[in-house]
């Protein structure tokens, strides 16, 4: 899982690519699914399965007290 800050990179990442696209190709490159999926996949989540689960068991904990 990706944390907050990570997805607004990959965000930031996606829209630098495309901006620099434009200005080589001196046309608008729109952004399309395909620019996220080349991003994440050079991307690893920083956030375990194992955090997550224990999260969600806090949080189950927690709301239920």
């Amino acid at each position: 899982m990706y944390s907050g800050r990570e997805l607004s990179q990959i965000c930031t990442d996606v829209k630098n690519k495309a901006v620099r696209k434009t200005i080589e190709n001196k046309k608008d490159v729109p952004i399309a699914m395909k620019h996220f999926e080349d991003t994440i996949a050079k991307r690893k989540p920083s956030i375990s399965k194992e955090e997550v689960e224990r999260f969600l068991k806090l949080k189950e904990k927690w709301s239920n007290a």
